[in-house]
């Protein structure tokens, strides 16, 4: 595959969503692939890749179910470079299948946008019913993206969907541009901070205590210090990664 950017081909990049099933935790079959790379041309045509899912209906097991996705658009004929989107694809009876693409349902911003190279890693959770996610004018869905700047800066921002996942909206208010940025590694400037220059890989969750429903969480992995260090001592460009996290208060 020609991505566009990188030294040159990618062999075995095709990535397709899977799932596997287990009734004891130890034994597991895998199904798959659930979903097709698109056509030649179109934007997701290079891989269908990083699935999460979920029911739309989170008390109705055998409801709706959403899964995302993003893929590397490849390079437009008018000299612009890929860029990463998000897809959607919906399944009527629970998370088993047979899956539907909706097509693509976000993407970076316009030109000197923080994200306007693109969406990348997501995650989707319900949306909490407070007073906060009413005043942002936050729908029943809320996902947690990774957006990509010029600089190749990894950052994190909020979409919204009120559809039940078919469209999404950037959430204005939580930073300079909509979506965000919510949240950023430290500094590539800075004194060398384990996050250094990235956060990356989005994982959104709500915490149930003895008060109920806790702050936010995010975890945020892949700090771009320790990817360096390990790039310097094999030769290569080697990645190692470390797990963060941030809380919303209330």
């Amino acid at each position: 595959v020609e991505l566009g950017m990188g030294p040159g081909p990618i062999k075995g990049f095709a990535m397709r969503p899977g799932a596997a099933t287990s009734t004891d935790g130890l034994q597991w079959e895998r199904r798959g692939p659930l979903l097709e790379l698109g056509a030649e041309g179109e934007w997701d045509s290079n891989f269908v890749s990083w699935p999460r899912a979920l029911l739309v209906e989170a008390t109705q097991p055998g409801g709706r179910g959403l899964m995302t996705y993003h893929a590397l658009q490849p390079a437009s004929g008018d000299g612009e470079g890929p860029s990463w989107a998000v897809g959607a694809a919906t399944c009527a009876s629970g998370l088993g299948g047979p899956w539907t693409k909706l097509g693509k349902v976000l993407e970076g911003g316009a030109a000197g946008a923080w994200d306007e190279r693109g969406i990348g890693t997501r995650h989707v959770v319900h949306a909490p019913e407070d007073e906060a996610c009413a005043a942002w004018g936050v729908g029943d869905l809320v996902m947690c993206y990774e957006g990509v700047g010029a600089d190749g800066r990894h950052k994190l921002g909020l979409a919204t969907s009120a559809d039940g996942g078919a469209s999404w909206t950037k959430v204005d208010g939580l930073g300079g541009e909509p979506g965000g940025p919510i949240f950023e590694g430290a500094s590539p400037e800075g004194e060398g901070a384990w996050d250094d220059g990235r956060g990356r890989h989005a994982l959104a969750g709500r915490e149930l205590g003895e008060e109920g429903i806790r702050p936010q969480r995010v975890e945020i992995s892949e700090g771009a210090l320790e990817a360096g260090r390990a790039g310097e001592q094999s030769g290569g460009c080697s990645r190692r990664g470390r797990v963060g996290r941030v809380c919303r208060r209330r």
